[in-house]
């Protein structure tokens, strides 16, 4: 029998780090973090199958994002990010900063957290997407389930990113 390996991991700490990653950290302490194996050669960095970016200013880690499909489980507050539903996301921390919608639907950025998180399409675009097809289609039940497990899939975010104070100025 398998033994379950558990998953390393990570807690976002907003405006700070994501596991050992912190912001303001130089790229060499980024380089002495193990077990990360660096993919890219120049920045931004990109570790863990370039699941997790590094990016510097002044030699400075400003901005360090993780994705979905990590090696490592993203926590925040306790939480799995990309296990739980982006709108849950959005109204716990819309309580305690003020949300900034970049790109409506897309990507939510919490300015005073220093904390962004981003999605590659709108769950409610693709609802009225799907509210529009043409029934008469032959293949109309194969769209419908297409849509179905793309609202399902975009319910959750795709990354979520710590960023430095004035790096998106």
């Amino acid at each position: 029998k398998m033994a379950m390996v558990k998953k390393q991991e990570f807690e976002v700490v907003p405006g700070e780090s994501i596991g050992p990653f912190n912001l303001g950290m130089s790229r060499k302490e980024v380089f002495a973090v193990p077990g990360k194996n660096r993919v890219s050669g120049s920045p931004p960095d990109e570790f863990f199958q370039g699941s997790l970016q590094v990016e510097y200013k002044k030699g400075k880690v400003v901005f360090i994002q993780a994705s979905s499909d990590a090696p490592f489980r993203t926590l925040l507050k306790k939480k799995v990010v990309f296990e739980t539903k982006a709108s849950t996301i959005v109204r716990q921390l819309s309580k305690l900063a003020e949300l900034d919608e970049d790109e409506p639907g897309y990507s939510y950025q919490f300015p005073t957290l220093g904390l962004v998180f981003w999605r590659e399409a709108d769950p409610d675009s693709l609802k009225s997407e799907l509210r529009e097809l043409d029934r008469s289609d032959d293949d109309y039940k194969d769209q419908v389930e297409f849509y179905k497990s793309e609202i399902e899939r975009h319910s959750f975010f795709e990354t979520v990113a710590v960023f430095a104070e004035g790096y998106y100025d």
